[in-house]
């Protein structure tokens, strides 16, 4: 009796496993294998989408150095002004800049002394259907054309860099895929932030860009300080001139005082 137990249990492991264990262990090993090809994917998935975030906020960072540096570092000689929508030949908010060489400086190339203008721009449909829109420059010597031998062309097109309008102005896009621009300017006398400027004299002393797209959860703030001479009145500016001037000449005639006070003294002695 015993032995044929014996004889049975040998007979069992010998004959390996059954067709139901293969298929089991088969299920579970494919189950192991889809969960981990999905966490790897979903690992891959999650690093693109890092490195397309990271490409973005470098485009924004970008775009932000340069619009700082545009605006604090205006030329005493330059003016700003901001057009509304219902004013601007764009149908959006565009900040005009004249008399300034330093307006985006690209390389080693200097911009346009006499306009520059930054506003939205329709750009491309996303894929949800959403339009999106593009920040874009305008300034006189963006052409299709090397005329004056600048070296400022840009191909313009449909698919090219340079837009065209309807008013014959060509637009170089600088940042791409912004769903909301908007600016604002700060009332020093009420101690708010307003959404028109309507003083002509002066700029506010600060500029506010509140800037959207896609890939935030919430609108970029912007906070520009405007340079010294843009804010002043042109009263004030005036009179500014005439505190220089004066402060000047009483500098020169002190000077002149002490010189002879200093000749009288060598004289004495």
């Amino acid at each position: 009796m015993r032995s044929s137990r014996h004889s049975r249990m040998r007979i069992r492991k010998e004959r390996g496993f059954s067709l139901f264990e293969v298929v089991v262990a088969m299920a579970i090993l494919g189950l192991i294998s889809s969960t981990v090809l999905s966490v790897l994917w979903q690992a891959g998935d999650t690093a693109a989408e890092i490195r397309h975030l990271d490409r973005r906020e470098e485009e924004v960072s970008r775009f932000v150095e340069l619009l700082r540096e545009t605006i604090e570092g205006l030329p005493p000689e330059a003016t700003l002004s901001m057009s509304p929508p219902s004013e601007s030949d764009s149908g959006y908010d565009e900040l005009k800049l004249e008399n300034t060489s330093t307006a985006f400086v690209f390389g080693e190339t200097v911009g346009s002394c006499e306009e520059f203008y930054l506003s939205l721009r329709p750009g491309a449909v996303d894929e949800s259907g959403v339009q999106t829109f593009d920040l874009a420059i305008s300034r006189s010597d963006f052409v299709p054309d090397d005329a004056d031998g600048s070296g400022m062309v840009f191909s313009a097109g449909i698919d090219d860099f340079l837009q065209q309008d309807e008013n014959g102005r060509y637009w170089l896009p600088v940042l791409t895929g912004v769903s909301m621009a908007a600016w604002r300017f700060w009332d020093e006398d009420r101690q708010e932030w307003i959404e028109e400027w309507t003083d002509d004299s002066r700029m506010p002393l600060m500029l506010e860009l509140s800037l959207d797209d896609p890939y935030r959860p919430a609108p970029l703030r912007l906070v520009f300080d405007v340079p010294d001479h843009l804010t002043q009145s042109q009263q004030q500016g005036h009179l500014s001139l005439l505190d220089h001037e004066e402060r000047r000449r009483a500098e020169q005639h002190h000077g002149c005082q002490q010189d002879q006070a200093d000749e009288g003294f060598g004289r004495t002695h």
